[in-house]
């Protein structure tokens, strides 16, 4: 194959005379050109706009080989083509992979938090330990990237999560800590335990039985999302039960 090094100025034709080309192909650019491709007798020609390095063409017969090359960039910059009188590739592909750890960033960026050991221990009889989660942002969603739930009781109980359709307005007990050392709390983040005489909430997105004294990971395969204005609970069906919660999370501007 034979290279040819061409500075193209915008917006002007460089026209290249070839012997009889059976393969064409752009190897090097700036940015697009357009390419008028003209096979020898002059009676046939290709049009390609916009194209750029790994752009190719191949004759497909010796009357259709490629006389004359013409070729307009909207900007000044260096190019280079091969042209060939047997077919020819150049495979090599070249890139960069960026990899972003988002859990990483989002700590950078002092989006992430914490609540760990937030407990409810209600000694009030007949009443259902709960602990309550509110987004009380504007604009932003509390996304829940971790949950871990502990009941301290001899039975066996059933530990639920429950959705709220409001933020529940109560005085905060437990502020999320700042996963990035230093920083100030989130402020998307409202918490707090309570008791309530009935199991609350509006929708409840699962729950599982549990062994006495028994820890429950909640699987998280997509992330509890908590829009702002919205609330999520924590709570042990059994009355008088101390529930301990663990959890971790960051916001978001909501789309």
């Amino acid at each position: 194959m034979q290279t040819i090094s061409a500075n193209l100025t915008a917006g002007v034709r460089a026209e290249f005379s070839l012997p009889g080309a059976l393969f064409f192909m752009l190897l090097e650019t700036v940015g697009p050109v357009d390419i008028e491709l003209q096979t020898v007798n002059g009676g046939h020609s290709e049009i390609a706009e916009g194209v750029e390095s790994g752009f190719r063409e191949k004759a497909q017969s010796n009357t259709d080989r490629i006389g004359k090359v013409i070729l307009t960039s909207a900007t000044t910059q260096a190019v280079k083509f091969g042209h060939s009188v047997r077919d020819a590739d150049n495979r090599k592909v070249t890139s960069t992979v960026a990899v972003v750890d988002g859990s990483v960033e989002r700590t950078i960026a002092g989006e992430a938090f914490v609540l760990y050991g937030g407990s409810v221990a209600v000694a009030v009889a007949g009443e259902y330990g709960l602990f309550e989660l509110s987004n009380v942002s504007a604009n932003k969603n509390i996304i829940l990237d971790q949950i871990t739930l502990f009941h301290q009781d001899a039975a066996d109980t059933f530990l639920s999560v429950v959705y709220f359709d409001a933020a529940i307005t109560h005085t905060t007990q437990y502020a999320d800590v700042n996963k990035k050392s230093g920083n100030a709390e989130i402020g998307a983040v409202d918490s707090w335990s309570t008791s309530e005489a009935t199991i609350p909430g509006n929708d409840e997105l699962m729950s599982r039985a549990m062994a006495q004294y028994e820890g429950w990971e909640v699987p998280i395969e997509g992330p509890f999302v908590i829009p702002a204005g919205k609330g999520i609970g924590f709570l042990c069906s059994r009355v008088n039960t101390t529930l301990t919660i663990n959890l971790s999370g960051h916001i978001e501007v909501a789309a």
